[in-house]
């Protein structure tokens, strides 16, 4: 072998023809023969490689039992150590990865981080003990944050585009799911949410006496809209309206109308192109408007 550094008792020791490895510490490297561009730091990395290649282990026993598999990246004490052939790991932390031993194209940041994992691929798991109760050849899933699907707060499927958010979540403008999105509690969001070409907003609005709202020019829409005040007493109404306006009261409290006709807390009516909604209680009143509405 050419070009290789050896420091340490018995690092790369059985060494035949690999080259341009680098092993530091006692037996690291010390199965490798024909295995080349490896980087072994501390007592027995990359033990028991043979003819793994382009491979780096840092910490006590990191990438122990590796003995074909290339292109692996192990920082931590016993990081990926039960790899034998899998590729294209990367294992940061104590024990990330520590079971796999085929799993290809993971990523592990964490203390043991998927722990369990032996033959998954795809991978991501970032955080204390993250991933670590999942199934042991899983592909293709995703956990931020300490646990498994149940704990972490982030867990998602890559194969099937879904994502599950395990805590509160608020979002500042507008928030688009084109597959689907479970939040584990509950989700706050300051603009719109986008599923599937469906629209969903919360707005409140404070209307003075005679003043109007708007609604969306869209091919079909609804709204639940709830009006309170300390000088009325609370009514709310469900409505509905199409394109060309025209609009529809499905169910409503007191003097909630469809038309537009003075003393009433709220008249929802056809205003020609755009669904409208009128304040004629001679009050300045509050609107909670929950929208849902096609582009």
């Amino acid at each position: 072998g050419n070009d290789n550094i050896a420091n340490g008792v018995q690092s790369l020791y059985s060494n035949t023809t690999g080259s341009n490895n680098i092993a530091n510490g006692y037996q690291s490297l010390y199965s490798n023969t024909t295995g080349n561009d490896n980087i072994a730091n501390s007592f027995q990395s990359l033990y028991s490689n043979t003819i793994g290649n382009n491979n780096i282990a840092n910490g006590y026993k990191s990438l122990y039992s590796n003995t074909t598999g290339s292109n692996n990246i192990a920082n931590g004490v016993q990081s990926l150590y039960s790899n034998t052939t899998g590729n294209n790991n990367v294992a940061n932390g104590a024990q990330s990865l520590f079971n796999n031993t085929a799993g290809n194209y993971n990523i592990a940041n964490g203390y043991q981080s998927l722990f369990s994992n032996t033959a998954g691929n795809y991978n991501i798991a970032i955080g204390y003990n993250s991933g670590n109760q999942a199934d042991t050849a899983a592909n293709g899933l995703l956990w931020i944050g300490e646990g498994d699907y149940n704990n972490a707060i982030i867990y998602g499927n890559m194969l099937t585009d879904s994502l599950r958010l395990n805590a509160n979540v608020n979002v500042g403008t507008n928030l688009m799911v084109n597959q689907s999105a479970t939040i584990g509690t509950n989700l706050t969001v300051h603009g719109e949410i986008i599923n599937g070409g469906l629209i969903n907003k919360d707005t409140v609005l404070i209307l003075a006496d005679d003043e109007t709202f708007q609604f969306p020019t869209t091919s079909v829409g609804w709204a639940e809209i709830q009006c309170d005040s300390s000088l009325i007493e609370k009514t709310w109404g469900v409505v509905s309206w199409n394109g060309d306006g025209s609009t529809s009261l499905r169910s409503n409290g007191a003097k909630f109308v469809n038309t537009d006709i003075d003393g009433n807390y709220a008249c929802f009516y056809d205003g020609g192109v755009y669904a409208i909604l009128k304040n004629t209680s001679g009050y300045t009143l509050t609107y909670s408007i929950k929208l849902h509405y096609h582009n």
